[in-house]
């Protein structure tokens, strides 16, 4: 079976990273500033812990804490998925579906995060793919 381009030839290598100390101001001036829906969580070793997306900035401002003395690490979601470099597109797609999620980060061997594979990133591959396969 295909699994289709390699997770590291379609995802984003420059990726923004917090770590759990980091403030919702702080996070939420990031993801405005840079237009992007997710960050990568990290520890110091640059392995990821978690996830902070719009749904858990919404959800830190909904329950009214202060955005410059609440942090990252009491909203993010530690429930989060991971992509190995060596996965394939068709893994990508089948994780993100069935997770609901849109946004995964790819690790290496080591566990560090190196990338980040969203929805239209896959979405780009494949239709690239059927342009191509078209013709």
């Amino acid at each position: 079976m295909d699994e289709g381009a390699p997770v590291t030839e379609l995802m984003s290598t420059n990726i923004r990273t917090v770590t759990p100390e980091t403030t919702i101001t702080g996070a939420a001036e990031t993801l405005v500033k840079e237009g992007i829906g997710s960050l990568v969580v990290v520890d110091d070793t640059d392995h990821p812990v978690g996830m902070f997306t719009t749904t858990d900035l919404a959800r830190a401002v909904s329950d009214g804490n202060p955005a410059t003395e609440t942090t990252v690490g009491e909203y993010m979601t530690e429930d989060f998925y991971t992509l190995n470099a060596g996965n394939g597109a068709r893994d990508a797609a089948a994780k993100m579906i069935g997770r609901g999620v849109h946004h995964l980060p790819v690790v290496d061997d080591d566990g560090a995060v190196i990338g980040m594979v969203s929805t239209m990133d896959i979405t780009s591959y494949l239709s690239y793919r059927t342009a191509t396969d078209m013709t």
